[in-house]
């Protein structure tokens, strides 16, 4: 043979060395496709070390991966519990500091016994001009409370200060009734509307009501609609009068919104704990977990005796 001939010949052995392995390759790949589609091994590629040895390493490194997204999520339910409970902590600090949650903000019952209207208001400024709904708002506020409301609208007379505008409320009340029962039962508010100033003057039986805690709800709730860009003058006693009703008989409710934050951190604290113990248990479809079984045996690689398989 010459040297021609033999360089053609290793050629030749080499294509063919080549064409053999093809198959071979194309079925890895259907047995890859196999065991993917269908979740375990074809059993074509049955007794092949290098492919048990594969399977074993993706099966170790997802364990590995589980386990620190376990101890992950774990850190993160501890933190979330912390930061609520600390919120918690710090929103009943603030309420008791407060008396939000003192025995002033519980139910109260509404004084019994009618009282004679003498009048609702003078129609002095925009604060008073909306007569029907305020008028209603007022009897609404008694049909709460047992107590009749007359509003002294003072605005755009002479600028009074605070004390002098309280000083002028007591006044106005110890001129305007003429009966002491009736007025025992109302609360009148003096207000300037382009000062910004209010003052109050409480009937003797009214106090069991309207004591300083109510007083200042009923404040706070004026200042609110009076300040908020939105809301017409006509309107400001309509609102803050409903308001303060409201939370002067029913209590205001920091206690509702407790139950609500603890409902929602217990919540939050039980969906990561059961998605942390899913991933604990090794959480996943039967397959998975049988295959991950088999394929590790003993859990380690190389534990595998690949002759009795």
């Amino acid at each position: 043979m010459d040297e021609n001939s033999k360089t053609t010949g290793e050629v030749n052995t080499g294509e063919q060395a080549q064409n053999e392995s093809g198959p071979e390759d194309e079925r890895r790949k259907a047995d890859l496709e196999y065991e993917k589609n269908v979740g375990f091994r074809n059993p074509t590629e049955a007794n092949t070390p290098s492919y048990y040895e594969s399977v074993v390493k993706d099966n170790l490194e997802k364990e590995k991966q589980d386990t620190q997204g376990g101890k992950k999520i774990s850190s993160n339910a501890i933190a979330s519990f912390v930061i609520i409970m600390v919120i918690l902590v710090v929103y009943i600090i603030v309420g008791v500091t407060n008396g939000g949650f003192s025995s002033s903000k519980e139910e109260k019952s509404a004084l019994e016994g009618d009282v004679d209207i003498v009048g609702y208001f003078e129609e002095n400024s925009d604060y008073t001009s909306d007569t029907d709904n305020l008028e209603a708002t007022m009897d609404n506020f008694f049909d709460y409370t047992g107590v009749r409301v007359y509003l002294n609208d003072l605005t755009g007379q002479d600028v009074l200060t605070s004390d002098e505008l309280q000083a002028a409320s007591d006044e106005f009340f110890e001129a305007f009734f003429t009966d002491a029962e009736t007025a025992s039962r109302y609360l009148v508010i003096t207000f300037q509307g382009d000062t910004g100033y209010y003052a109050f003057t409480v009937g003797s039986a009214a106090q069991e009501i309207i004591d300083d805690e109510a007083l200042e709800t009923i404040g706070a709730a004026i200042t609110e609609y009076d300040d908020a860009d939105d809301m017409e003058k006509m309107y400001v006693f309509t609102y803050a009068l409903t308001d303060a009703a409201q939370t002067i008989m029913y209590g205001d409710n920091n206690m509702f919104t407790m139950i609500i934050l603890l409902f929602i951190a217990c919540y939050i604290i039980y969906t990561i704990w059961a998605k942390f113990k899913k991933n604990k248990d090794g959480g996943g479809n039967d397959s998975d977990k049988n295959q991950g079984g088999f394929m590790k045996k003993n859990g380690k690689l190389g534990s595998i005796d690949w002759k009795n398989l």
